[in-house]
């Protein structure tokens, strides 16, 4: 591990542990995720968890008729993957959701996964938070060996392919819905890094259910899924967390923490894409280094407008405000705040649900944690940074490729070159197209 990267992670203080990823990648909207998913779980032979903000059984995990898989609902997929092999065991842990998302959710949802073998296949919902909480990871792992985790959970309205196409029969919910596009992202790990993860899957079934998960002998078997790009070979990794225990034994902020001490370290560019900005500890520390003498490049790409009227008129007016404070600060051009649109969705914006930051092409952070004080110091949160200069390099040009409609390769020559903002003013407003995957 190198020093650098001691400099930056520090168990204990900023982060639960520092490992090593086997492998590492990550997948680019829920079309990627899902079909990962379903590739990862058909090769499982030992174990699945699942933890979610939330679940649907209904979530079709493949949306193209022309899959061999299509369309795989969840629980209905889980449930067959058990009866085909008799040593797979399945826990999902969903969070024991708030009356006020009652209209958002699968209803009964112990019931719609009433499954017939409970000696195999597990659901519980978790409630143990503090008053007004939320049980927020988003972790899959497969046999101790193979884990993602980041923004996307495994229910409805999340769907959606990089072209984000409008009128896409595809993008509906369970009940014939349509919704409006969706933008995320999830990291995905192996070896000791997936190792931890499932570590921490554990931690959270014992609290909620006062029983620990069964014993899993070590084991080498791949799951790695298929068409899934390795973007990186052991490399440091991290993992933060926010974790209120209710029992307030220990408040553990380490989400926050490293999020103040990598915007502190950046030197050339932060870029960061979230679903909201209301945390005043992230706006002062990003406020405190555009007043730098040589400030960093700081990119923030938002959701136009968050989704619902309460969120509009509570959020959002927390949002601008805090915007207003960065606009401010900047007296040398060295903030952008973007919403990316495509011209033929017309009014209808991009509903930007990621939890990512990039920083001097060195740091990738894929997670849970919205830059909001629920998700520093209520919510239950995890995030993955990896220290990497190659994989920080490409994930940042993936996604502006994506969003910029411009190929992957020459975004990525255009930043490692000339850096973020130029990369933004060179390629903005091209035609759309899809980035190219590195591999």
């Amino acid at each position: 591990m190198s020093s650098d990267t001691n400099a930056v992670f520090v168990e204990g203080s900023n982060c639960w542990r520092v490992s090593t990823a086997a492998r590492f990648g990550w997948l680019i909207d829920a079309e990627e995720y899902f079909t990962a998913i379903r590739s990862s779980i058909g090769k499982a032979e030992r174990e699945i968890l699942i933890l979610g903000w939330d679940i649907d059984s209904r979530t079709r995990l493949i949306r193209d008729p022309d899959h061999p898989d299509y369309p795989s609902p969840l629980a209905e997929t889980l449930e067959s993957l058990v009866r085909q092999k008799p040593a797979l065991r399945v826990h999902v842990l969903s969070w024991d959701f708030s009356v006020i998302y009652l209209l958002e959710r699968e209803l009964l949802p112990s019931r719609s996964f009433g499954w017939q073998n409970r000696e195999r296949l597990h659901f519980e919902l978790d409630g143990e938070h503090p008053v007004g909480a939320s049980q927020h990871q988003k972790i899959v792992v497969i046999d101790g060996v193979l884990a993602f985790s980041g923004g996307i959970d495994l229910t409805k309205a999340r769907w959606d392919t990089r072209r984000h196409a409008a009128g896409d029969e595809r993008r509906k919910d369970p009940e014939g819905r349509s919704y409006r596009p969706f933008h995320d992202v999830q990291a995905i790990v192996s070896g000791p890094a997936a190792a931890d993860l499932r570590e921490l899957v554990n931690e959270r079934w014992t609290n909620a259910t006062g029983e620990p998960l069964p014993e899993l002998d070590e084991d080498e078997s791949g799951t790695w899924p298929d068409d899934v790009s390795v973007r990186g070979k052991d490399v440091d990794t991290a993992i933060a967390r926010t974790w209120i225990q209710p029992d307030k034994d220990r408040d553990i902020h380490e989400v926050l923490q490293l999020y103040l001490d990598t915007i502190k370290s950046a030197r050339q560019y932060i870029y960061i894409e979230n679903q909201y900005f209301t945390s005043p500890e992230i706006t002062a520390a990003l406020e405190a280094r555009l007043r730098d003498e040589s400030p960093p490049e700081i990119a923030v790409v938002m959701p136009g407008e968050t989704s619902g009227w309460l969120e509009q008129a509570t959020m959002d007016v927390l949002r601008n405000e805090a915007f207003d404070r960065l606009r401010r600060a900047d007296s040398q051009g060295k903030l952008r705040i973007i919403s990316p649109v495509f011209d033929e969705l017309g009014d209808t914006a991009i509903n930007v649900h990621a939890k990512i930051m990039v920083t001097d092409g060195l740091i990738v952070r894929i997670g849970s944690a919205n830059l909001s004080q629920r998700s520093m110091g209520l919510d239950t949160e995890c995030d993955i940074l990896v220290h990497d200069d190659d994989c920080a390099g490409q994930l940042a040009a993936d996604l502006l490729a994506e969003h910029m409609g411009a190929d992957f390769s020459d975004v990525a020559e255009a930043l490692a070159g000339d850096g973020l903002f130029a990369t933004i003013d060179r390629f903005n407003g091209g035609p759309l197209s899809s980035p190219a995957a590195s591999s």
